[in-house]
């Protein structure tokens, strides 16, 4: 098993620890929770490059949008149904900004 500070790394920057999403699916050094941990952050970073293309501020990134939701898919995440704030069990606008930057708070 890999240590908590790689993960963290690994979830910061995805892109740089992996060529492909597939490739943090066969990582078999990272249990099923930190794979979705860090395809869910790069799954966040892809929707906001996306958001930044139709705007023309891109630096030349790779769409990976549909690969990163294909690799959640594989792991049974559905990003569209986490991104649906309307969905049975989704937690509301607050929760979800609180969850992401929980791991900034000193402890």
């Amino acid at each position: 098993m890999v240590s908590q500070d790689s993960v963290e790394a690994k979830k910061v920057n995805p892109g740089a620890s992996y060529d492909h999403p597939n490739d943090v699916l066969s990582d078999q050094t990272l249990t099923r929770d930190q794979k979705i941990a860090i395809l869910r952050e790069w799954h966040y970073d892809a929707v906001r490059l996306q958001e930044s293309a139709g705007e023309n501020m891109t630096g030349g990134e790779p769409d990976r949008l549909r690969s990163v939701s294909n690799a959640l898919l594989e792991l049974g995440i559905s990003p569209a149904a986490e991104l649906d704030p309307h969905a049975p069990g989704q937690p509301s606008v607050l929760q979800r900004i609180l969850k992401r930057f929980s791991s900034f708070v000193p402890r």
